[in-house]
């Protein structure tokens, strides 16, 4: 090959990867979110809107209850958010997050009763006293479970036949299959399974206050925590029935 063959040769070589590179996708950022299974309808909703807005980003979401996201932390997990039910969660962490843990919004207990053939008579929290009654609730290391014993313990409750749960995900589902006469779960909850549930309201019951941030250094964790305070994030939890923590 000539000088001048061979130099046209690695000039068009070079010039066609320059065009290949720019034709190229962006890489993009992973940012792995850990979060409670109450948040989980709103943040894939968020998620969808994120990734829209930051193309860039590509949220991962692991959801769990809050205790099991604390437990897989603790035992070497990275996420680069976390963001659980209870702000209270924070306080137990070993790990250190690199932004301010942020309330973003709130959540209140209340009890539901399946709907149709399956409801037995249960208009008013005494009536779970029953020993009849087979009532769901999280178990008490969980922040549903905390708020639970609370309301509880305040009003001088005492349940007879109860089911423990891993996370209020799985409280409202046992409740709206009929597995269980009645459950305490989130208000967010029995928004939810509307279709499946009947609330009944407590009085003065327990708020709760999930909180997030960043877990790692990555500059787009950071970014995503802040957005939950967004109005554009905030108008999708109020869509899903949680409150904001200044209410």
């Amino acid at each position: 090959m000539s000088r001048r063959l061979s130099t046209i040769y690695w000039t068009t070589l070079a010039a066609a990867g320059l065009l290949i590179a720019a034709c190229s996708p962006p890489q993009k950022t992973t940012i792995d979110v850990y979060v409670a299974s109450s948040l989980a309808e709103a943040f894939e909703t968020i998620e969808a809107d994120y990734e829209e807005q930051n193309q860039q980003v590509d949220v991962r979401l692991n959801v769990a209850g809050s205790s099991t996201l604390l437990r897989q932390i603790e035992a070497g997990a990275s996420p680069d958010v976390f963001a659980p039910a209870d702000i209270e969660i924070f306080d137990r962490l070993t790990n250190e997050p690199t932004s301010p843990v942020e309330p973003f919004v709130t959540n209140t207990l209340t009890l539901v009763v399946p709907t149709g053939t399956k409801t037995k008579n249960i208009t008013t929290i005494s009536d779970v006293t029953n020993p009849e009654i087979l009532v769901a609730r999280c178990a008490a290391g969980v922040p549903c479970g905390a708020v639970t014993d609370k309301f509880l313990q305040a009003n001088a409750i005492q349940l007879v036949e109860t089911s423990e749960h891993l996370n209020v995900g799985q409280v409202v589902e046992h409740v709206a299959a009929g597995e269980a006469d009645a459950g305490f779960v989130y208000r967010t909850d029995a928004k939810r399974t509307s279709d499946r549930t009947r609330e009944i309201k407590l009085q003065n019951p327990p708020v709760v206050t999930p909180a997030i941030a960043a877990m790692s250094d990555e500059p787009e964790a950071s970014l995503f925590a802040e957005y939950m305070i967004s109005d554009s994030a905030q108008d999708t939890f109020a869509n899903f029935g949680f409150g904001r923590p200044e209410e």
